[in-house]
C-alpha cells in the first residue's frame, strides 16, 4: 500500500495506482481538491483502488509501519515544521518503506536562476492575473514560498535530515535545470 500526500486531484496516485497495480491512499487538506480528486478517481474506474482521506501531513491517522511506500508531492512548502512533518510520513512507513519527494527549487546555474526569477515573480503573476485576481495571488505566492523553503531547507540540509530520520541511501535528481527537485531513499530496517 502506498501512501500519497498532498493528492490534489490524485493524478499522481491514479498513475501510480495503474502503473504498480496497487492501492493508493490520498490524503490531501483541501476538501475542494479532494472533491476533483474522487470525480477523477470515478470517471477512471479507480475509486476502490485509490480511497481518499481529508488529513494533515504533520498529524497523520494511520498506524506505525503501515505503508510499504509514500510520496509527498510539492508538501514542505505549505506546513509550518518541516522536520515534524517528515519524522510524521517517516513514522507510518514500514521499514525497508521506500520515501519520496518531489519539490519545486531554484536552479543553481545562475542564468537559469534569474531567468528562474522573472519567471515566478513577473510571469507567472502576470498570468494568473489574465485568468482571475485568485490565480493571479496563486502565482505571486508560488516563487517567494519556493525561495523560502530553499533557504531554509537546501538540498544538503534536507539530504541530513532525512538521515537523521532514518531515511538510507538518500539520492536527488535535478529536473528542468533545478526548478525541481526529486529525492529518495530507504526507510532504516
Amino acid at each position: 500500500m502506498v501512501l500519497d500526500l498532498c493528492t490534489g486531484t490524485a493524478g499522481v496516485a491514479m498513475q501510480t495506482a495503474r502503473t504498480n497495480q496497487c492501492r493508493v491512499v490520498g490524503v490531501d487538506l483541501s476538501p475542494k481538491m479532494l472533491s476533483r480528486a474522487q470525480q477523477n478517481l470515478s470517471r477512471n474506474g479507480l475509486t476502490s483502488q485509490v480511497p481518499l482521506v481529508m488529513g494533515r501531513a504533520e498529524n497523520l491517522s494511520f498506524a506505525d509501519g503501515c505503508f510499504d511506500a509514500a510520496y509527498v508531492t510539492f508538501l514542505l512548502r505549505y506546513v509550518d515544521d518541516p522536520e515534524s512533518t517528515m519524522r510524521e510520513v517517516i513514522r507510518v512507513l514500514k521499514p525497508g518503506g521506500r520515501l519520496l519527494s518531489l519539490e519545486f527549487g531554484v536552479p543553481p546555474n545562475p542564468i537559469a536562476r534569474v531567468l528562474w526569477h522573472v519567471y515566478t515573480r513577473g510571469a507567472l503573476p502576470l498570468a494568473g492575473a489574465l485568468v482571475s485576481r485568485g490565480w493571479r495571488d496563486v502565482g505571486a505566492f508560488l516563487g517567494p514560498s519556493i525561495s523560502h523553503l530553499s533557504e531554509s531547507y537546501p538540498e544538503d540540509k534536507l539530504r541530513e535530515l532525512w538521515l537523521r530520520l532514518g531515511i538510507l541511501d538518500v539520492r536527488v535528481k535535478h529536473l528542468s535545470l533545478g526548478g525541481a527537485v526529486v529525492m529518495w531513499g530507504t526507510k532504516v530496517g
